[in-house]
């Protein structure tokens, strides 16, 4: 499945006839030509195989590329494809705003590791002006661990409030993400790269500790370090990079495999006296959950797990054995 990003900041660069300039993610990149005439930098994707597609607007002579790994001088020799942008258009029902389209598709003859850092670098040709280019990306997950919900505290300012999970398949965390409907103002947290196996336990900490520290994530904890364990038990620790954390007491938290992927678990949840789930976000979320079919048997607030989770309590899973999405699996406990 190719993953596409959106580029969600204009960012603009006039050249003369004779300059050159620098292209950084993430933005949308205009170069303007004169005459009325432009190029931008709409869209790129991102394939499994760290295939790199550039989607412009505007007539784009030629393209050269060239690959970096890290911080590693050595150039790495790069195919370039350019695709014929009515095939593109058809099959990606794009439509450029302003005449032409340019798709070029870009192939790094290396590989690259699970979250590696690379960049694509290279020259633009529009008309007789070049432009120099830098993207940077990581390498792709070609496979993502699959996570499902085990336990679910809120916490407090003085009390720590975690998210437990049971790794249901092995693989790599990188890019799987946590995506906390209610607290829309906060980014979805998003897993570093990571292996783990089936069986493992992943704990992850709304915010960070009250000490100040900043504990290094995937560090294996016991029981007596990690208030989600029971005795005997070992879990990998993440913390979400955020010194303050006001949870919301009705929700609804998901875990995608990506950013623009499909959804692996879902829970929701409501505090008895609230009568709406209180942000559109929220509403949305689970919907979406349950047109998944990862909440049973819709997205309504009263099909959610009914629970006054104060910061003692939590909400857990009752078996990851039998697991049938709705209310009816999870348990308030301390």
């Amino acid at each position: 499945m190719k993953k596409r990003f959106f580029l969600p900041v204009l960012l603009v660069l006039s050249l003369c006839a004779s300059c050159s300039g620098m292209i950084e993610q993430p933005g949308f990149v205009s170069i303007f030509l004169g005459y009325n005439e432009s190029i931008t930098l709409k869209e790129f994707e991102q394939s499994p195989n760290n295939e790199i597609t550039l989607i412009f607007e505007g007539r784009v002579v030629s393209l050269q590329a060239y690959a970096l790994k890290g911080n590693l001088p050595e150039e790495i020799l790069c195919t370039v494809e350019e695709i014929e942008a009515a095939d593109f258009s058809q099959d990606k029902a794009y439509k450029a705003k302003n005449g032409d389209l340019s798709v070029f598709k870009i192939k790094p003859s290396a590989s690259f590791e699970i979250g590696e850092d690379f960049k694509i670098c290279g020259k633009v040709k529009v008309q007789n002006q070049f432009l120099d280019f830098e993207l940077p990306f990581k390498g792709a997950n070609t496979r993502p661990a699959e996570l499902s919900f085990s336990s679910l505290k809120l916490g407090s300012a003085s009390k720590e409030g975690f998210i437990r999970f049971i790794v249901k398949k092995s693989g790599n965390l990188f890019g799987v993400s946590l995506v906390n409907a209610g607290n829309s103002k906060e980014p979805d947290y998003v897993f570093p790269a990571f292996e783990v196996e089936a069986g493992n336990i992943i704990v992850f900490y709304w915010y960070l500790p009250l000490d100040g520290s900043m504990p290094e994530d995937g560090i294996l904890v016991s029981a007596d370090a990690c208030n989600a364990l029971e005795p005997g038990e070992k879990a990998f620790c993440f913390w979400a990079k955020l010194q303050k954390f006001q949870p919301k007491r009705t929700n609804a938290v998901l875990i995608r495999t990506s950013q623009n992927d499909d959804l692996q678990d879902a829970v929701l949840f409501r505090h008895p006296k609230d009568e709406e789930w209180g942000r559109p976000e929220i509403e949305r979320a689970a919907v979406e959950a349950a047109e998944a079919g990862l909440w049973m048997p819709d997205g309504d607030l009263l099909n959610a797990v009914q629970a006054n989770i104060t910061p003692t309590k939590m909400i857990k899973r009752i078996s990851q054995v039998t697991i049938n999405h709705n209310a009816a699996d999870w348990v308030l406990t301390k």
